[in-house]
């Protein structure tokens, strides 16, 4: 229920598919009731199928009998899922504690290999390492995959798989969109790329950079560079911390000091090359390329 309530909430319209049995139930018989599914995609002609738990044995079944080659999103990487068909969008998401499929993430990253290059994502809820404390900040979703609902996880993971320019590359660029304005008002003016972050250097009128060895240089009390700095420092997330992260606290840290480092070698030969050849093999892909984002 709040899965359906997520997606409803974010504007999609959902047709359910109810009168089909248990396809795990001994001696069952899997196509006169994938049929009857067919039958239901052909009057409605979704956009996407989407398959959760046992209902993942009916997306298999009718992507190998060629009843549905469209955007499809499998919630639980259900067992009889062991290869993904050419040339098809597919999304699945599956959680490290689930008890009633538990399939390791190696199996699973196998399983997404499997699908045509570009157009297969796997969302994969692991639990995190345990802090010094003993405490484990982050526990891997179940069965139920509780972690869809938050974050417009599920919203997001659907319109990935929708997305034409491929699901792992619209999730990236939903990256922004759980960052705070003022956040992103702050590394805009900072820059995203080597050339405007160097907007604020002056080393280029010392000798910093021609072998006296000292990069760093003090940002300003006052200037605009520091207030940048320090608002992205700040600046929270739309989205609860995991670490038990407390904004009343952080805003009473002081900053004593910001500084900027100018090391125009490193720029130059390391930055700036690897920044023209990750632009130039997503233009050559034909994908646009966005700064903050890739």
């Amino acid at each position: 229920p709040a899965q359906t309530h997520v997606v409803v909430q974010s504007g999609f319209q959902i047709y359910w598919v109810h009168n089909v049995p248990n396809p795990e139930e001994s001696d069952f018989m899997m196509l006169p009731h994938v049929s009857r599914i067919r039958e239901s995609i052909d009057q409605i002609q979704p956009d996407l199928v989407m398959c959760g738990s046992k209902g993942g044995a009916y997306g298999v079944a009718l992507w190998q009998m060629g009843y549905w080659r469209g955007p499809t999103l499998l919630i639980n990487a259900h067992p009889s899922c062991t290869e993904l068909p050419y040339d098809v969008p597919i999304v699945v998401t599956h959680g490290d504690q689930d008890p009633v499929y538990p399939r390791p993430r190696e199996e699973l990253e196998h399983l997404i290999s499997t699908g045509s290059r570009s157009m297969c994502f796997l969302y994969y809820s692991s639990t995190s390492g345990t802090l010094a404390s003993g405490h484990t900040p982050r526990v891997g979703d179940q069965h139920n995959m509780a972690s869809l609902i938050h974050f417009e996880t599920l919203p997001r993971l659907m319109d990935s798989v929708l997305c034409p320019e491929g699901p792992e590359l619209h999730m990236m660029r939903t990256w922004l969109d759980r960052l705070s304005h003022q956040r992103l008002e702050a590394e805009r003016g900072l820059g995203y790329t080597s050339s405007q972050l160097r907007k604020f250097w002056v080393s280029a009128h010392t000798k910093a950079n021609m072998g006296s060895g000292d990069f760093l240089f003090d940002v300003p009390r006052g200037s605009l560079e520091s207030h940048l700095v320090a608002a992205a420092f700040r600046a929270s997330a739309k989205d609860p911390s995991t670490y038990g992260y407390s904004k009343e606290r952080w805003d009473r840290v002081a900053i004593m000091r910001i500084q900027r480092i100018e090391n125009a070698v490193q720029s130059e030969s390391g930055n700036t090359p690897y920044y023209h050849s990750v632009r130039q093999s997503f233009e050559a892909q034909g994908i646009e390329f966005v700064p903050g984002v890739h």
